[in-house]
């Protein structure tokens, strides 16, 4: 297990020096169509994308953002390490990663336990990442969201 996480970490370090060299991560034109297929890893933010302005395509009722990560974690074909409803929880669904990777689940923790998860499309230059997640303004939904007190995880 720790040669696993040293070798994900070294492939981290070696793709944010090589983004930093070629000047970094370039923020979008907030009007650009945005493509799932460029920014596609093991098929998660494809997968989400077709979901795009849809209400809860979960049928769950109650908060179903992390709903939505477990329903494409599925049709992607990863293994859930639990089937938790929480946002939370979903650290535990794969590694961690120090920093927003394409593919990769992000999860806000806010107070008293509540939070918010969804996958980052693509990391920007300003601190920020653009992802897609379920249960943004009651629809799946692309937004910029802050690294500031977000955990990310590869999944499984």
């Amino acid at each position: 297990m720790k040669i696993r996480i040293f070798a994900i970490a070294a492939a981290i370090f070696l793709l944010a020096n090589e983004a930093n060299a070629a000047g970094g991560y370039r923020r979008p034109i907030d009007d650009a169509p945005i493509s799932a297929r460029s920014f596609s890893n093991s098929g998660v933010i494809e997968a989400a994308m077709k979901y795009e302005g849809r209400s809860n395509p979960t049928g769950t009722r109650g908060p179903w953002c992390r709903d939505f990560v477990n329903m494409i974690l599925k049709i992607t074909g990863h293994q859930l390490k639990d089937n938790s409803r929480m946002a939370v929880n979903a650290v535990n669904l794969g590694v961690h990663s120090p920093m927003p990777l394409s593919g990769a689940i992000f999860v806000q923790n806010r107070r008293h336990g509540h939070g918010h998860t969804g996958f980052v499309i693509k990391p920007l230059s300003d601190g920020t990442f653009l992802a897609i997640s379920g249960n943004h303004g009651h629809r799946v939904k692309v937004a910029v969201y802050s690294v500031r007190g977000v955990r990310f995880v590869l999944p499984n």
